[in-house]
């Protein structure tokens, strides 16, 4: 379908209504809300039922980030991990920021925007879980980050670098919030930081910027490992982003 989500979420909804037939939109169906707070669930017990000291997410709708912190919630009232002190932080990109604007403003009201982001999975400007991650955020006194499209491609690729994962914009806007985090103290070195990659790049290849990658190798070992050489060489010249 053409247009952004918004777009699609009205015209859905104009469509059900037209046609009789349930519009399933993931934050009107329990089961997928319920589904997401799991996450959470693993990730503490990974960790050997400690919580973290802090958990990042990139937020669209709010579904994720406000069900992780309900998972949360509930591994402390049934006794299986302390989770009051972890510090929830939201990350969103510039060109849709409505949650993390209303968190930094200090506002609790949602001011819906328009969309203009190359996060296209981010692309929700009336969010409909946006007041549950205000709550979530407020109540683990936790923060708000945005970041530039040329910060979010930055973080795309301080991640695959550093941990060899490629990821979609999405997880390149919570990297950039995850390093502005660090730049200003409010995550330290010796804590537990969980920071969840919600996409695989895969699937956003033709949004990247060009890599300066060899068009074509010949299939011999010395032209490959020739080639292998000159990757490498212009990765040491390089240095990771400070």
């Amino acid at each position: 379908m053409a247009g952004n989500y918004d777009e699609a979420n009205r015209e859905c909804r104009r469509v059900a209504a037209a046609s009789g037939l349930e519009f399933a939109n993931i934050t009107l169906r329990p089961f997928y809300a319920e589904g997401a707070k799991t996450a959470i669930f693993e990730i503490v017990e990974q960790l050997g039922w400690r919580a973290p000291d802090h958990l990042v997410s990139a937020t669209a709708g709010g579904t994720l980030s406000s069900r992780l912190h309900k998972g949360l919630v509930e591994l402390e009232t049934v006794g299986l991990a302390e989770t009051s002190a972890t510090k929830m932080h939201i990350a969103q990109p510039d060109g849709c920021s409505p949650i993390a604007d209303a968190i930094i403003a200090g506002e609790p009201e949602i001011q819906p925007r328009k969309p203009t982001t190359i996060a296209h999975s981010l692309a929700i400007g009336s969010p409909g879980d946006g007041y549950l991650v205000i709550d979530a955020v407020l109540s683990r006194k936790g923060s708000a980050r945005t970041a530039s499209d040329e910060e979010i491609f930055a973080g795309i690729d301080l991640l695959a670098e550093t941990e060899g994962i490629l990821t979609e914009p999405a997880g390149g806007t919570m990297i950039a919030a995850l390093k502005k985090l660090a730049e200003s103290g409010d995550v330290d070195p010796d804590e537990t930081v969980v920071a969840i990659i919600t996409g695989n790049g895969l699937k956003t290849l033709d949004d990247h910027p060009a890599k300066p990658w060899p068009s074509m190798v010949e299939c011999e070992l010395d032209s490959m490992l020739a080639v292998l050489s000159e990757l490498q060489h212009e990765a040491v010249a390089q240095p990771l982003p400070a």
